[in-house]
């Protein structure tokens, strides 16, 4: 199970992103309840293995793209 990923796209520049399925679901689960167990909110971005995820939702391929989404 933790071998298996899915497929995202960055939301910023459309980089396709590989990340574990285990964690892409915590982080969704965590987005659509609006509670974030990982203080997504507190600082903006918390980097997980090679992606990061913004308070606003999705996910990004690096710090840069997070930030530029949020400010667009």
């Amino acid at each position: 199970m933790k071998d298996s990923v899915v497929i995202k796209r960055c939301g910023y520049c459309g980089r396709q992103l590989k990340i574990p399925v285990y964690i892409a679901d915590q982080v969704e689960k965590a987005l659509s309840m609006k509670d974030y167990p990982y203080k997504l909110d507190s600082p903006l971005m918390k980097q997980y293995e090679e992606f990061y995820v913004s308070s606003a939702g999705g996910f990004y391929c690096s710090k840069e793209c997070a930030i530029m989404f949020t400010e667009d």
